[in-house]
């Protein structure tokens, strides 16, 4: 029995379909950690962080979670000014309700202009604020008075020192 042509054709495309499909995807999590292997980039570093957060989110997994925050840990590592990594580490410390810690990145990220809308309405109603600073009584005064009555009191101290 002879296939005719077309069906040839068409096999030949299921052939290459499914050879196509039979080769492992690589998640967009390998792929970046590819790049990460090339040298060192705080990009790629940021986009695994993203990346490992999101899907931890989504899975609520909290190691996959910590593998996010090294990988931002490390973007910041190599660039220290790198806003959005500051914001994400405040939003992972965040879920895992390490509220002091996720405050700390959040100012940081704010300070370098990334604003985090979501973080700012949760997060700080949940944070205690900084302890008052107490005040210390103030030094008893050794220099010159301050007032008429106390000038008078001191000249007459003088005086009667001056007596005996």
């Amino acid at each position: 029995m002879k296939i005719p042509l077309s069906s040839q054709k068409f096999i030949l495309q299921m052939s290459a379909l499914f050879f196509i499909f039979s080769i492992p995807l690589l998640t967009q999590a390998d792929r970046i950690e590819n790049l990460l292997k090339e040298g060192e980039n705080a990009d790629a570093h940021f986009q695994l962080c993203t990346t490992l957060m999101n899907q931890a989110t989504q899975d609520a997994d909290k190691d996959l979670l910590q593998k996010a925050i090294t990988e931002c840990q490390e973007t910041i590592h190599l660039n220290p000014l790198h806003g959005e990594a500051h914001d994400n580490l405040a939003y992972c410390y965040y879920i895992l309700r390490d509220y002091q810690k996720s405050y700390v990145y959040y100012r940081k990220a704010e300070v370098m202009g990334i604003k985090n809308e979501f973080l700012k309405e949760r997060l700080l109603p949940k944070i205690k604020p900084p302890p008052q600073k107490q005040k210390k009584p103030p030094l008893p005064s050794t220099s010159t008075p301050q007032t008429q009555e106390e000038d008078d009191d001191v000249l007459e101290r003088e005086l009667m020192k001056n007596e005996e």
